[in-house]
Order: C-alpha cells, then sequence, then structure tokens
C-alpha cells in the first residue's frame, strides 16, 4: 500500500468474497504485492506463508458512481492489527474492504470493528476499549441514562444500547438530537427528517410536540426542567419551547456572529446548571467559540482550536467536544477535546487514524458521571469506550517501615505502664 492518503474512494455497490488473512496489498506491478487485473485478481507475496489466494469482486457496470477509472481489484481481507511501516502496510485479525486500481489501494469500509488502533488517545491516564458495535450511518448524539444505557440518535429512529454493549430498537421517532428526561422518555430535535419537536415515552412511542418550517437542529433540557432547542438557516437562534403547548419563544435571536450571523452547533448544561453551546462567528475556522448563556445573551468562554460539533458534560466542569480537522492532507481527522469552562483550556483527548480506516470521523460523544466513562461514536460503526487508567499503588514493605520506625519517622506504641 502506498504510502500517500488514496485521493479516490470506490463506488458503492461492490461486493466482495472472503479474503485471506496476512495478504499484503499494494499497487500492481511493485514487487511483493498483489497482481492481476479484472474481477480475479490473484494475490501474493503473503506477510505469512502460504497465502495465495483469488478473490471475485464487481462493481455493476450500471452503477452510477462507478466513474471513468477502471476499478479492476476488489479484495477483503481479515486483519487485526493495523500499522504503518516504513514501506507500507502490516496486518492481522480485523477484516477490512480495500479496494485497488492500477494506481493506487484505498480503503472503503469496515466489516468487524476490534482494533483499538482506529483511535489513539493523545493524554496518560486513560483507557480505550471497544464498546458497541453500531448501524451506519453513526449517531449524530449520544445521551447516557442513569442506568448506564446510551440513546443513540440515528436521525431515522432511535437505538438504545444496554450496559453491556448490546444495541437494540427503542423508538422510531426521526431525531437528530436527544435530551433525555429524568423520570423517563426523551425530547428530540429532528431538523431535515421533519423540522420538528418530539417527545419519546419511556417505551420508545412518540408525538410531535411542534413541527413547522424552520431547521430544529439541537435541544437540551436544563436541571430546572427548562427546554431549550436551536433553529438552523432561516430564523437561527435559541428558543425556549414550551413543554405543555410546543410553543416556541425567542431567547437568542439571530447567530453568535455579527448582526446575528453564524450558526450554533450542538449544546449541554454544565455542572454550573450553566447552558453551553459550540458556535462559529463567521464560518471561518478561528471564528469557533464556546458559549455560555447568561440571561438573554450568550458569553464567549473559550475557542476551540479545531472547532466542535457534538458536545457532552463531563466532570468537574468540563465538558467533551468532538470535531474534525485537516492538517493539510486533504482527510480530516477526528478529533476529541476537553474543554475547561472555567479557564477556557482545552486539550486533545483521542483523535483517529484516518489514513487506513476510511477516513474515520468522530460523530458523537456522551458521558455516563456514574461511572466516570466516556463514550465516542466514530463513523465507521464503532462506540470506543474512555475510562480512567487505574493508578497502582506499592505496599511499603516490612523492611522500609522497620527503617522508618527506627529512624524516628514512626512514632512507638504508647507505654502501657
Amino acid at each position: 500500500m502506498a504510502r500517500d492518503a488514496p485521493k479516490e474512494v470506490a463506488p458503492r455497490g461492490l461486493r466482495i468474497a472472503k479474503g485471506s488473512e496476512g495478504t499484503r496489498l499494494a499497487p500492481s506491478g511493485r514487487a511483493g504485492y498483489y497482481t492481476g487485473k479484472g474481477t480475479r485478481p490473484r494475490l501474493t507475496s503473503p506477510l505469512r506463508s502460504g497465502v495465495s489466494e483469488e478473490y471475485s469482486a464487481r462493481v455493476p457496470s450500471s452503477h452510477p458512481r462507478r466513474g471513468p477509472r477502471n476499478w479492476t481489484s476488489f479484495v477483503a481481507l481479515p486483519v487485526a492489527h493495523v500499522g504503518i511501516t516504513g514501506d507500507g502496510v502490516f496486518m492481522s485479525a480485523m477484516r477490512f474492504f480495500y479496494v485497488c486500481t492500477a494506481f493506487s489501494c484505498a480503503v472503503i469500509g469496515i466489516v468487524d470493528h476490534r482494533a483499538s488502533e482506529a483511535v489513539t488517545l493523545n493524554q496518560p491516564g486513560y483507557v480505550l476499549s471497544p464498546f458497541a458495535a453500531i448501524p451506519s450511518p453513526s449517531p449524530a448524539d449520544i445521551q447516557v441514562a442513569g442506568a448506564g444505557q446510551l440513546y443513540l440518535a440515528m436521525g431515522s429512529d432511535i437505538r438504545r444500547v444496554t450496559a453491556n454493549g448490546i444495541v437494540e430498537a427503542w423508538s422510531a421517532a426521526p431525531a437528530i438530537s436527544l435530551t433525555l428526561i429524568p423520570a423517563g422518555g426523551a425530547y428530540g430535535a429532528g431538523a431535515s427528517p421533519c423540522n420538528c419537536i418530539l417527545k419519546m415515552e419511556p417505551n420508545g412511542s412518540y408525538s410531535t410536540l411542534h413541527q413547522d418550517a424552520l431547521a430544529w437542529r439541537w435541544i437540551a433540557l436544563s436541571p430546572d426542567g427548562t427546554l431549550y432547542a436551536v433553529v438552523s438557516g432561516a430564523n437561527v437562534g435559541l428558543y425556549q419551547i414550551d413543554r405543555s403547548t410546543g410553543q416556541p419563544s425567542v431567547v437568542v435571536a439571530g447567530g453568535p456572529g455579527p448582526g446575528g450571523i453564524g450558526f450554533y452547533e450542538d449544546m449541554d448544561f454544565g455542572l454550573d446548571g450553566k447552558l453551553y453551546t459550540l458556535g462559529n462567528l463567521d464560518g471561518t475556522i478561528s471564528g469557533w467559540r464556546l458559549f455560555r448563556l447568561d440571561g438573554s445573551q450568550f458569553t464567549p468562554v473559550a475557542t476551540p482550536p479545531h472547532g466542535g460539533f457534538d458536545l457532552a458534560r463531563g466532570p468537574s466542569g468540563v465538558l467533551y467536544m468532538t470535531t474534525s480537522f485537516d492538517y493539510g492532507s486533504g482527510y480530516p481527522v477526528g478529533e476529541l477535546w476537553i474543554i475547561d469552562t472555567a479557564s477556557g483550556a482545552a486539550s486533545l483527548l483521542a483523535s483517529t487514524d484516518t489514513f487506513h480506516f476510511g477516513f474515520t470521523q468522530f460523530t458523537a460523544v456522551g458521558y455516563d458521571p456514574g461511572t466516570d466513562r466516556v463514550y465516542v461514536a466514530e463513523s465507521q460503526g464503532q462506540i470506543w469506550e474512555i475510562t480512567k487508567a487505574a493508578v497502582l499503588t506499592r505496599a511499603e514493605s516490612w523492611g522500609a517501615l522497620k527503617a522508618r520506625y527506627r529512624g524516628g519517622q514512626v512514632a512507638p506504641p504508647a507505654s502501657k505502664n
């Protein structure tokens, strides 16, 4: 596989047969790589002995995205560890789909999701582990219930993930943003699916609380029971929603920029009870801010270095934030940041490896205060769990204790006389 990031992705609609474990891939014609063209390429030069098999794959000639290139070779192989070396890629036990032309190879999808190399932790003291495999597309929002369950806003419906990572259907509500009701159920916003505010009951049944022509994009329920929602596009702004009638009333009109320009992203309440929202002043990378609602106006409290999309309250006055950023390769990297609402400091907690993982992005983040766990969804169909690493303490030896005792650092027991 070439070192440079691929410049194309494969069209959809291809069918790939079972692959061969441990086979190395790269453009045709190079020593130590596969050879052959057409729909039955032959793979050679395996990393492990005895691997040389044929694969059958095809793209329908009528496929609208087949494009001008002749996609000659398609392969799928099981791998579990992927790493970049000086001369290419080495692999062993997790399954990927690769597609190759005469000039380049590109990752186009993942069948299994067990390799933690998809995400890199950028701070010490944390542990990363896979939590649940999720359907495609990935959720736009994650909310965590008190029982350790996750609720995923998929756009077309809402999925629930049990505490042991089992994904199940919960509601047919077309929500792209969620906020949970402490007594059970949830409210949702469904911008393009329905232009509506929805209410879900504890059993997943739902009703429309409000509907109009506006793009209701984000929603949040305050600790005191006030329901807020953000509109994107026309009539952008922050609104309060009457939980009985569904009637919206303007709290902050317009975007956060001068004259009401700009836009908002996700919002959540901090430990201080204040509403925080991500927003952009003017559409530039330098225009990103984290705002706090003070009365009827937003006050900027932080400048996220790479912008932000989804937001979740964390411990000790911090917020977790997902975003993506292009460092110059043309392929954005997914990032998970920690934002301190008091100081405004931002620190990168985790990032994706987009080169050989299909340009993986983080789509949503949630936090469980009961277990101090962060859950982040990535675009290749995986929810990752991030926990604090256990701190190991070394017991003091008996000899060291005696030495401290004799040295007068530990007071001897009181005399019984």
